[in-house]
């Protein structure tokens, strides 16, 4: 059994890429008015947010970290780059025997993971367990990188840019220069990961299936996320195959084929 774990910068593709998975997917609700219907599934509104901080306003957490970060038996709330999140304890996610596809922003998930004891009770990370899937824009090797790179802020504001373009949406500059300034936190903890779950780190250099690539230029999911999700397949698989081969055969089960990809409704 394998856990796969989508880390990468802003755009550069988490959320189409998650389709892939024929898993359940454990992954934070974001505070914010949706971007589109299938974004919907995954946002809360601030009502409904400070309704959940209000069931807790009397807890003890199990573990209280940086950003806010506060660990409760029934879900964990958290601050990226200045914006709520939250976290639902599925009962996948506390149970070591099933297979769950974890999507979390890099720091966090290394907190989590560098504390994995005082959160079992809730939340489970073997990383014996974990295959960890670093989509990595830049030619350089996270482990090598210091100082952020200018291709890879490049890279970020282009991919975010364009998601805006082809959605119709109008551009939060703001919004935009936070996620480019939040890259220098995620290298950090991305050279962490490498180090806390060895042997188990599959970084794919040069990634190229960013999320607008997976859009229609009027904006729709149709032909072209199916293309881009197939192609992002064979991608993945030649590099689980190259860095952690024992992995490929298990990965192969929890992947969808291109037969199954042609089939999915929803992609972005």
């Amino acid at each position: 059994m394998i856990r796969p774990v989508l880390l990468g910068p802003s755009g550069i593709g988490k959320t189409p890429l998650s389709k892939l998975f024929k898993l359940e997917s454990w992954h934070p609700y974001r505070v914010r008015a949706p971007r589109n219907e299938e974004d919907a599934k995954t946002c809360l509104s601030p009502e409904e947010y400070q309704r959940r901080e209000r069931l807790h306003a009397q807890d003890t957490p199990l573990y209280e970290g940086a950003r806010r970060l506060r660990v409760y038996r029934e879900r964990s709330l958290v601050e990226v780059r200045g914006t709520a999140q939250c976290l639902e304890h599925t009962p996948s996610i506390g149970d070591p025997s099933r297979a769950v596809l974890i999507e979390l922003f890099a720091p966090v998930f290394v907190e989590l993971l560098r504390n994995r004891e005082r959160i079992s009770p809730v939340v489970r990370l073997d990383p014996n367990d974990l295959l960890v899937l670093l989509l990595n824009p830049t030619s350089v090797s996270c482990a090598e990188i210091r100082d952020v790179p200018e291709a890879l802020s490049a890279v970020i504001r282009c991919g975010i840019l364009e998601r805006s373009r082809l959605l119709g949406a109008g551009v939060d500059t703001a919004d935009v220069e936070r996620r480019v300034a939040s890259v220098s936190e995620e290298v950090v903890a991305w050279r962490e990961v490498i180090e806390l779950v060895p042997g188990r780190v599959v970084e794919c250099r040069a990634w190229r299936h960013s999320e607008y690539r997976y859009m229609d230029p009027n904006g729709a999911c149709g032909a072209a996320a199916v293309d881009e999700l197939t192609k992002a397949r064979v991608t993945l698989l030649a590099e689980v195959a190259e860095q952690v081969p024992n992995a490929l055969p298990e990965f192969k089960r929890i992947v969808r084929t291109p037969q199954e990809i042609q089939r999915l409704t929803h992609i972005v």
